[in-house]
């Protein structure tokens, strides 16, 4: 009878012993999961910083956004700086959507922060960067929640990236770059050359006391900025052409397979020209500096070497 007890006592402990390492299991995983979650959320705010920054250091430099307003083909470097801070701001908001998901910020503090991003993205100035501006630059999650509790219109929060540009007078080219090309500006042509230390005539003349050029340079200089300037806007005006004529072709619904083919080649060798003009006038250009001029030039403007 005792030895029964036992026995019986002994399945008890058993039970109680497994039942004791489920406990621990479970209470380790739920730890291992909301360190894993602590882990991605602080990965994820690191991003978001260090991008801040980075938009930072553009909108607090006048050689850096006059260069990336180059790049990126906008307005101008004001309206450049108004968009990386208006981005960054969102970026924020979207920081503390990810913390507050993830346990970091209470539900108070969050409630004050969604007031003023429904308030703002509302207003006719917030829901017009929101639209051309901010939401390509977050995340899927965070910009169906802003659609979905900010009332942001669904034809907004999804609409085609292409949305207005049907009234274009052509299509496949904006405003600003029609009068890019028509004005023989660089439009990135040239980038590859500009980031790898051959310098372009134009913003080589714009420096051309700091770095401290003869007078027989800055002739060149000048001579070959306007020749490249001359050949480019000519190519311009053959390629706005060639892009008028397809985008009427495709209007009129009198085109063929043959017929893109012949029009895009062309486009093709017009686009491939202009190009050359572009990057040949940094290759002419860094040949009339020393490896010390180009050197000072990339760290005036802001490359780091």
């Amino acid at each position: 009878m005792n030895n029964d007890k036992v026995k019986n006592w002994a399945h008890v402990a058993e039970i109680v012993s497994g039942v004791a390492v489920v406990v621990t299991l479970v209470f380790l995983v739920i730890e291992v999961r909301g360190n894993s979650d602590l882990i991605r959320a602080n990965t994820f705010n690191r991003s978001i910083e260090s991008l801040v920054d980075y938009r930072m250091q553009i909108a607090t430099s006048e050689d850096a956004l006059q260069t990336m307003n180059e790049h990126w083909g906008r307005e101008g470097p004001d309206s450049l700086r108004r968009q990386l801070l208006v981005v960054n701001l969102w970026s924020i908001y979207e920081k503390t959507y990810f913390s507050q998901q993830y346990g970091l910020v209470g539900t108070a503090e969050w409630q004050r922060f969604e007031s003023r991003i429904c308030s703002y993205v509302r207003t006719a100035d917030g829901l017009r960067y929101w639209t051309e501006s901010v939401a390509g630059f977050l995340t899927d999650e965070f910009r169906d929640y802003v659609a979905s509790n900010c009332g942001v219109p669904d034809q907004v929060a999804k609409e085609s990236p292409y949305a207005g540009q049907e009234h274009r007078a052509i299509k496949s080219l904006s405003e600003k770059e029609v009068n890019a090309l028509r004005n023989g500006a660089g439009m990135g042509f040239a980038k590859l050359a500009e980031l790898n230390h051959f310098p372009g005539p134009k913003h080589v003349l714009a420096v051309a006391d700091q770095l401290e050029l003869g007078e027989s340079v800055v002739a060149e200089s000048r001579s070959l900025y306007d020749d490249m300037h001359s050949r480019a806007v000519a190519l311009g005006e053959q390629l706005i052409a060639a892009e008028e004529d397809l985008d009427r072709r495709f209007s009129a619904a009198s085109i063929d397979e043959f017929a893109l083919d012949e029009a895009l080649r062309e486009i093709g060798r017009i686009r491939a020209e202009l190009r050359y003009v572009h990057l040949e006038a940094h290759l002419r250009q860094r040949r009339l500096l020393s490896d010390e001029q180009v050197a000072k030039y990339d760290e005036i403007r802001g490359y780091h070497r």
